[in-house]
């Protein structure tokens, strides 16, 4: 992608191809003088799935890419502000960007340029066990063995699972001369 004069390398791995355009931010006094602080925006990202997560990353001066979704404080959610969809709020609280222990701005007159790419959702693979959920997560996913099943997610064995009593009544409309019986049951749940 090419936006603002620099070529930004493809979206991390993990992530899916860039969703925004390149959010140029430029923040002055009426001075002049650059400011920082807390920063809170809304972005439009395209057409994306409504199961993912966004991730928001900077570009550092160095050309490098920087994700800020992981970072205290950073989220990066669905705006409940429009009514269309596809919008997301992002907010970078203060000490994220500049200052003495945060990222360092893009250019040296403060500004920053971000951009928002979407998680892959590894789910979409099927990665776990038949008998395990698949939860996605950002840079990620999660197994967990469905009820009945012990294991770590990737592999789900049968386990000792105990439910409230059940009871099976089976019947037979039919009257006979020498009795029946039943040869097997298999109760799923």
């Amino acid at each position: 992608m090419v936006q603002f004069g620099h070529t930004w390398p493809a979206a991390p791995q993990n992530f899916q191809q860039w969703a925004s355009d390149v959010i140029r931010i430029e923040r002055f006094d009426s001075t002049g003088t650059s400011i920082g602080g807390a920063l809170e925006f809304e972005a439009w990202a395209g057409d994306v799935d409504q199961d993912v997560y966004m991730g928001v990353f900077l570009r550092a001066a160095d050309g490098t890419l920087v994700a800020l979704h992981g970072l205290q404080g950073v989220s990066v959610a669905r705006s409940t502000v429009h009514h269309e969809e596809n919008w997301w709020y992002v907010t970078i609280p203060e000490g994220i960007i500049g200052g003495a222990s945060g990222l360092a701005p893009t250019y040296t007159c403060g500004s920053i340029e971000l951009a928002l790419a979407p998680d892959v959702n590894e789910c979409d693979a099927s990665p776990c066990d038949e008998d395990a959920i698949c939860t996605n997560e950002l840079i990620g996913y999660s197994c967990e063995c469905r009820d009945g099943f012990e294991g770590d997610g990737m592999s789900c064995i049968w386990g000792s699972w105990r439910s409230e009593m059940w009871q099976l009544v089976v019947e037979c409309d039919e009257e006979k001369e020498a009795g029946w019986r039943v040869h097997e049951v298999e109760l799923f749940t």
